[in-house]
């Protein structure tokens, strides 16, 4: 946690400095600002949007919604554009004529996916015409959104992060409130409302950018840009001389053509994305084909929920770690380094890793049995000093919610969408799925140092184990949920994002020479967080036994004494109000956080120094 605030603390100053070698630009920490507010502004709007929809749709109105649609629509634009959005970022911001003509190549892509896929799903049920609209509308919608994808690339590639959030959170204001008005009339389908929704999200966002894109005619063959020097190094005169002004104009091209190189990388991440999208959506797929229509709408439920920390927290932390060592490879290319090593033994880099960092051995949390080849003295990387902190601050997080969600996600979901989901299995499905957040935290930011920092060669390789751990995870889902349902589908996502941890963590160690002791919070972090997890159980059994599964199942397997003793504790429990015995709950929970915050700023002693540090350059500067 005190590494978070090691790093957006800093943010008020013009650069970070994690060691002498390595400097991440103000830029790239004023992304992970930007990023988040973007990322809540938008989470704060579907999470208002779902509560109003969850509260008037039964769970099996819901689940067609929050699967069936959702997956249509996120398979779709994942395939079409997640390779482009990664590829992209390697060309030089200078050149937004190659950007923009790369980045287009989406759009046809996403129309070729689109086709076909709402033709095959209409054919299914061919007498539903109220289906059938709902389905145009979905592909509709999708091609829509990808005309707005070169400038969201441009706009990610000159570092424009203020328009994100503003288009982000402008479009998600305009679904909402049409889904909320659709939806508050009598004979209103959900599946038709929340495509029309989609439909005006997908609108909005392309009359964003196109207003941006707009302006930016006559600008983007100017140079100066601020993309020309935002990697100067600290000290550096403000203003360019205007010979050197003159040359960022001659390097600013507009020309549009494709970047080979940034095209051959999308690639590499499109195969990625089939994987990843696998990965991440595999256990949807899995309950719309096996599962009934009330299960997919418990784990929709549990999943939008979950995405609240995931989307705010984490997904921020992962962009802006990809942009650093994607920019950092790059600048490693550049000044001439040999790539990162594959595991050859002698520090040069395989042909056609020019975009890769280079071999470093040595960082903070080095690993001594990472030091078998030959020495090489060498730059350090600065993944070597970005990837820990970022690991332990994101995990840190991730283990809060495990260990304060499963006590707690009875009394949110009653005092939030009603006594229907409360006594659905929601409650329990929530608690497993916060259970998986750390691997899915650390997993997110380690994927970014990989796919940030390895070759063209090494991403090939990534891409196989990808495809690997993808075959293992539909065959985990395929058994785990025919045995237990929707939790046998957490499990099998918590396995194969434990086994995707696994492969990054053997790349940074052998690549980087990062050990994976130093990725992960102190031990006394993590023992307050394991006493807080114990007390806040305690607490729910005694305060509110009412929710709590487990008493639920000793009324029924236990005999006669014990389950008595059951039934005088809740007597006893039941002659004080629900209220005060929820705010008392609630009290003791915000205690148990104060604590394990408290253990965290004392545990984390080498980030606090880092925050001084870097306050007093900032102010020094």
């Amino acid at each position: 946690m005190d590494s978070f605030i090691c790093l957006v603390s800093a943010a008020a100053g013009r650069e970070v400095s994690f060691c002498a070698d390595c400097v991440v630009p103000h830029s790239q920490l004023r992304m992970i600002w930007y990023s988040a507010a973007s990322q809540i502004l938008s989470r704060g709007l579907t999470f208002g949007l779902n509560l109003l929809s969850a509260r008037s749709l039964t769970p099996q109105a819901y689940g067609v919604v929050a699967i069936q649609l959702h997956l249509l629509n996120t398979t779709l634009l994942f395939l079409s554009r997640e390779g482009f959005r990664r590829g992209c970022l390697r060309i030089d911001a200078r050149k937004p004529g190659s950007v923009l003509a790369t980045s287009a190549l989406c759009i046809p892509l996403g129309a070729v996916f689109s086709a076909p896929s709402i033709w095959l799903l209409v054919q299914r049920r061919p007498g539903d015409v109220v289906w059938h609209q709902a389905l145009q509308l979905q592909g509709l919608a999708v091609v829509v959104e990808l005309l707005s994808e070169p400038l969201y690339v441009l706009a990610t590639v000159r570092k424009q992060y203020s328009l994100r959030v503003g288009v982000e959170a402008g479009a998600q204001l305009a679904k909402s409130v049409l889904i909320a008005g659709l939806l508050a009339r009598p004979d209103a389908d959900p599946a038709v409302a929340f495509s029309l929704g989609q439909l005006a999200y997908a609108g909005a966002t392309l009359l964003c950018y196109a207003a941006w894109g707009c302006s930016l005619r006559g600008v983007l063959g100017g140079a100066g840009s601020a993309e020309a020097h935002a990697g100067a190094p600290a000290g550096s005169k403000a203003a360019p001389s205007q010979e050197q002004h003159a040359a960022d104009q001659a390097a600013t091209d507009t020309r549009p053509g494709l970047d080979l190189p940034a095209l051959q990388l999308s690639g590499l991440f499109g195969v990625q994305a089939v994987g990843k999208l696998v990965l991440a959506e595999g256990s949807k797929f899995t309950l719309a084909a096996l599962q009934s229509s009330y299960d997919q709408g418990v784990l929709g439920l549990v999943t939008n929920l979950g995405s609240l920390l995931v989307r705010t927290v984490f997904q921020p932390f992962e962009e802006a770690a990809f942009l650093a060592f994607s920019r950092a490879a790059a600048g490693v290319a550049r000044d001439g380094g040999d790539g990162v090593a594959e595991g050859r033994g002698d520090g040069g880099a395989e042909p056609g890793d020019a975009a890769s960092g280079a071999d470093i051995r040595g960082g903070p949390g080095r690993d001594p049995s990472a030091t078998a080849r030959p020495a090489v003295t060498r730059t350090p990387h600065p993944a070597c000093h970005l990837l820990p902190p970022l690991t332990r601050c994101i995990v840190t997080f991730a283990l809060v919610a495990a260990a304060f969600a499963p006590a707690y996600a009875h009394l949110a979901l009653l005092l939030g969408y009603g006594r229907v989901w409360a006594a659905s299995p929601a409650p329990g499905v929530l608690g497993a799925y916060a259970a998986s957040l750390p691997l899915l935290a650390a997993n997110g930011v380690l994927e970014a140092c990989v796919h940030g920092c390895a070759g063209r060669r090494q991403l090939a390789r990534a891409n196989a184990a990808l495809v690997a751990l993808s075959v293992a995870h539909v065959a985990a889902l395929l058994g785990l949920t025919a045995a237990l349902g929707t939790l046998g589908t957490l499990a099998a996502d918590a396995v194969n994002m434990a086994g995707r941890v696994l492969y990054c963590l053997a790349w940074v160690r052998r690549e980087l020479g990062v050990a994976p002791a130093g990725l992960w919070p102190r031990a006394g972090t993590l023992q307050a967080l394991a006493v807080a997890a114990l007390a806040t159980s305690a607490a729910r059994l005694l305060l509110m036994p009412e929710s709590s599964g487990l008493l639920a199942a000793g009324r029924r397997y236990l005999g006669p004494g014990p389950r008595a003793t059951l039934d005088a504790l809740l007597m006893a429990t039941g002659e004080y109000s629900f209220l005060a015995r929820a705010a008392l709950h609630v009290a003791l929970g915000g205690t148990a956080l104060a604590a394990v915050v408290a253990a965290a700023l004392a545990h984390e002693g080498d980030a606090l120094r880092q925050l001084r540090a870097l306050r007093k350059g900032a102010k020094s500067d």
